[in-house]
């Protein structure tokens, strides 16, 4: 694999720091995603010993899809650092597609545990909130930013002057 300036066929490419930059902000978005995926996102009321939660539900409802999502935010944090050094237009677009398939796969897994959630109680205002949404979303944010600007970089980087 070779490295983005070999790649445009020049040693410094205009977008080449801004494509290291934009997969190191896809890399901090896959972790502050993975942990607010963890973090407790809500429970039934203050009373509440249980909280709804990827880390919670894939340890205490066992859970095989949470198991996937995690090892889907484990290759996605390879990937990224592969990528942060090396860069391969294949693997940037599988990394794209990838991101957007762990952030749908953590949303339905939320809008799951929140429709459960909404079943037993029939109202939301009983809900105790947690920070997991807050730092998940965000989290998923800087990963499709970075991902799709580090992509968006190389492919204006490639082009020939």
């Amino acid at each position: 694999m070779k490295h983005y300036s070999e790649i445009q066929g020049n040693e410094n490419g205009y977008f080449s720091s801004k494509i290291a930059k934009a997969w190191g902000y896809y890399l901090v978005g896959v972790i502050v995603s993975a942990v607010g995926f963890s973090l407790p996102w809500f429970k039934f009321g203050s009373q509440a010993e249980w909280w709804y939660g990827g880390l919670q539900l894939m340890v205490y409802e066992g859970l095989p899809g949470i198991v996937l999502i995690y090892i889907g935010y484990a290759i996605l944090a390879l990937a990224g650092l592969l990528l942060r050094k090396q860069n391969d237009d294949f693997i940037a677009k599988a990394v794209v597609i990838l991101s957007l398939v762990i952030v749908l796969a953590t949303l339905i897994v939320t809008s799951a545990a929140m429709a459960d959630a909404v079943q037993s109680l029939r109202t939301l205002d009983r809900l105790v909130w947690g920070v997991g949404l807050a730092v998940m979303l965000s989290g998923h944010a800087l990963v499709l930013w970075g991902a799709w600007a580090a992509w968006v970089y190389q492919v204006l980087d490639a082009r020939p002057e």
